[in-house]
C-alpha cells in the first residue's frame, strides 16, 4: 500500500539516510468512516484494499494488478510532495476512484502556479499517473533511472553557473580558466544582483567571503539560503555575461532579473515576455 504515511526514513549504523515502504501486507486497523472527503482511508473484507487517494485505475476496477500499479501509487505520493495536494481528491471514496479511472490529472501549474517545477519532472510523474499500465514505467529501475539521469542534469546547470546555453554558445558566459578570474565573475554576478535589490549588503558582504568562494559554491549557498532560484542565478550570469558584452543595459537587465525572480521563469522566457529582442 503506496501512501504517504507508509514511507518512512531512517538513519542506517552507518549515519546514512534510507527509505523504508511500510504495511507490505493487507491487515488492518479497521474503523467507521467518518465518510468526510480527507476520511477515505478505510478497507474492509470482500472490499477493494487500499487508500483511493493512492490506487491506480486497476486496483480501483478490482484488476489483476502488478508492480505498475505500485509505480502510479508511487507517482500519486510524488504529486503530492511537489505540489502540496493529492492528484484526485473527490467529495468520498467512490469520487476519488472514479477521477482514478477516467480523469487525467491537473497540471503542476493548475494547482500551484505560484512554484516554478522542471517540465521535465512534471512528465515524469504524470507518465506514472498513465491510465492504462503499458503506458507507465513498466518497473522501478525505469523510473529510478529517469530521475537520476534528471538530477544530473539539474546538477550540470548548477555547477559553475554554466547552463545548456552556455554549452551551446547562445551567450558568452562563466568557464572560468583560473581562480582569480572565477572570483572576479562570482564578484561582478554578485553585484549585478545587489543592484538589482535580489541579494542585500549582507548577503554580499556573506557570499563574497564564503569559504568556498567558486561558483559553484557560491551558487549553492545563494539557492540553498533562499535569497533566489536556479533560474534567477542563471538570469544573472547571463545578464552579466550580456552586459560585459554592451548587448543589454544594466537597468534592463535590473527589471528582468526582477521579472525573473517574481515570476519564477528563465532569462529567454522573461525577456520574450517583457517584450524585448536581445
Amino acid at each position: 500500500d503506496v501512501k504517504p504515511s507508509n514511507i518512512m526514513m531512517i538513519k542506517t549504523e552507518q549515519n546514512v539516510n534510507i527509505v523504508k515502504l511500510l504495511d507490505f501486507g493487507i491487515a488492518k486497523v479497521f474503523r467507521e468512516n467518518t465518510g468526510g472527503k480527507n476520511d477515505q482511508n478505510i478497507t474492509q473484507t470482500g472490499d477493494i484494499f487500499g487508500s483511493p487517494f493512492y490506487m491506480s485505475p486497476e486496483q480501483c476496477k478490482g484488476e489483476n494488478l502488478d508492480a505498475r500499479s505500485d509505480i502510479y501509487s508511487l507517482g500519486c505520493v510524488m504529486y503530492q510532495a511537489l505540489t502540496g495536494k493529492r492528484p484526485f481528491e473527490g467529495e468520498n471514496a467512490y469520487k476519488t476512484i472514479y477521477l482514478h479511472v477516467n480523469i487525467m490529472p491537473p497540471s503542476f501549474g493548475m494547482v500551484r502556479p505560484d512554484l516554478s517545477l522542471p517540465k521535465k519532472l512534471e512528465a515524469i510523474v504524470m507518465k506514472c499517473l498513465e491510465k492504462k499500465p503499458q503506458n507507465r514505467y513498466q518497473e522501478a529501475r525505469e523510473l529510478r533511472l529517469e530521475l537520476e539521469r534528471l538530477a544530473q542534469e539539474n546538477n550540470e546547470e548548477s555547477e559553475g553557473w554554466v547552463t545548456k546555453q552556455t554549452k551551446s554558445g547562445t551567450f558568452y558566459a562563466v568557464h572560468p580558466t583560473s581562480g582569480k578570474e572565477e572570483s572576479a565573475i562570482v564578484i561582478s554576478v554578485l553585484k549585478l544582483l545587489l543592484h538589482a535589490g535580489i541579494i542585500d549588503n549582507d548577503a554580499y558582504a556573506r557570499a563574497s567571503h564564503l569559504d568556498d568562494t567558486s561558483t559553484a559554491g557560491t551558487s549553492k549557498w545563494l539557492v540553498q539560503s533562499g535569497f533566489l532560484d536556479n533560474k534567477t542565478l542563471h538570469a544573472a550570469v547571463k545578464c552579466q555575461a550580456l552586459i560585459e558584452r554592451k548587448v543589454l543595459k544594466l537597468e534592463k537587465a535590473v527589471i528582468a532579473l526582477n521579472y525573473c525572480q517574481r515570476m519564477r521563469v528563465g532569462l529567454d522566457e522573461a525577456l520574450e515576455e517583457l517584450g524585448w529582442k536581445i
